[in-house]
């Protein structure tokens, strides 16, 4: 998909977004969708936005996930490692996280952690392209060429929608081929991490005009929780753009 569609995409969730009757949770849903097409579209200035939009609805691993691919962009990678953690913290049967853990990883060149990545991703979400086409990427790493074509194959069988996607990956089976990589040095391989399903304290980011009052209320904590979970000297400076965690009062 072209740049242009991406930004037509935007402007249609968006005159979603103002229709009446909107549900809360469709409205975190169109957040969440505005911010994918922003980064698609190469603003990922803008996208940050929208995903932050959502998580001051609810906090979801979509976002999350969105926020670390908006560090990838930036290239702030401990930023980046820290959002997907948090996905995986909130659901850890999202694949999206797991192509965001590939991605840190193939950089570091931990090349064999990066596929396990990527197949825990696929066998999540086993119809989607994405994963097959940084899985081809991976074994170009490793010069495996014929699993790089395979991959890539795969990733086209479940991209015929997206045609930008399927030329692209088409046109890669073929040239990794005709012009083989050559295997890069790797790091000393490391285990992919894998979350334990289980309740995790939830973040949330501090808004224009909040109060930890307010803030407690929203949550059904207590304001004296808040300031112990995140050692808050002075409960009147908490700063926009804060991160607070929400504890679990017992």
């Amino acid at each position: 998909m072209a740049v242009g569609q991406w930004v037509l995409a935007v402007s249609q969730f968006r005159q979603a977004l103002g229709a009446s009757g909107v549900q809360t949770d469709s409205l975190r849903c169109l957040h969440n969708y505005i911010g994918t097409a922003l980064l698609f579209a190469g603003r990922p200035d803008l996208a940050i936005g929208e995903f932050e939009l959502a998580q001051g609805i609810a906090l979801d691993a979509y976002s999350w996930a969105g926020i670390g691919n908006v560090f990838i962009f930036r290239r702030e990678w401990d930023a980046a490692l820290g959002a997907f953690r948090q996905a995986l913290a909130l659901d850890p049967y999202n694949a999206l996280p797991y192509c965001g853990l590939g991605i840190l990883l193939a950089r570091e060149r931990n090349v064999s952690p990066a596929i396990a990545a990527y197949k825990q991703a696929i066998a999540l979400q086993p119809d989607w392209g994405a994963p097959y086409a940084l899985l081809g990427l991976a074994y170009e790493l490793e010069a495996n060429v014929e699993a790089a074509r395979k991959a890539y194959q795969l990733c086209a069988l479940r991209a015929d929608s997206n045609v930008g996607l399927y030329t692209a990956v088409l046109e890669r089976a073929e040239d990794v081929v005709r012009y083989p990589p050559t295997a890069v040095p790797t790091a000393t391989p490391r285990p992919t991490p894998t979350p334990v399903p289980g309740p995790t304290a939830p973040l949330y980011r501090v808004q224009k005009g909040d109060t930890l009052r307010a803030i407690a209320d929203k949550f059904g904590v207590s304001v004296e929780a808040l300031v112990e979970a995140n050692e808050i000297a002075d409960p009147n400076a908490i700063v926009v753009g804060q991160y607070l965690t929400i504890p679990k009062e017992p």
